[in-house]
């Protein structure tokens, strides 16, 4: 099989991966609820993606390169939501 088919399933499977979190972000937007989301579970998304991503950019892994960053991202807008409710509530999440 030629690498055509390896890299139309990197595409695929990245591009699936970075729109995975995208109705949890639209949800939290909409909704400003986050008392159900784990502040512990966004943390260790957010650093496990910070070091993916500078891995990935020195293999030029471009599918991986696109998923994580927009993870990251959304994930980033999810914890400062958090942050804003716990200031407003004084109740973070575990």
């Amino acid at each position: 099989m030629n690498s055509l088919f390896y890299d139309i399933c990197g595409y695929l499977g990245g591009g699936i991966l970075a729109v995975v979190f995208v109705p949890q972000v639209y949800k939290t937007i909409i909704t400003d609820k986050t008392e159900d989301i784990s502040i512990t579970s966004i943390s260790l998304n957010i650093f496990a993606s910070t070091l993916y991503v500078p891995y990935c950019f020195y293999y030029m892994l471009w599918p991986i390169i696109i998923s994580n960053t927009t993870i990251l991202i959304c994930q980033i807008i999810i914890l400062c939501y958090c942050i804003k409710n716990y200031k407003n509530n004084t109740t973070l999440p575990s």
